[in-house]
C-alpha cells in the first residue's frame, strides 16, 4: 500500500441526501454568504467533525 503525504491528497466527492428544510437553510445561508451551497455544506461538515473530535478528546 502506498503512503501519501497530506500535500498529495486530493479532495473527494460525496453525494448525500438532506431534508427539504436542511437544503433550504443551506441554500439561504450560502446566498447570504456569497458562496456555493456545496462549499457551505463542506465547511459545515468540517466544523461538525472538528467539534465531535474535541468532544471525544475530552
Amino acid at each position: 500500500m502506498a503512503h501519501y503525504t497530506f500535500a498529495t491528497r486530493k479532495p473527494k466527492r460525496l453525494t448525500i441526501t438532506v431534508s427539504y428544510m436542511t437544503f433550504e437553510r443551506i441554500q439561504q445561508l450560502a446566498m447570504e454568504q456569497g458562496r456555493s451551497a456545496s462549499n457551505l455544506a463542506c465547511y459545515l461538515i468540517d466544523k461538525g467533525l472538528e467539534l465531535l473530535k474535541r468532544e471525544n478528546d475530552q
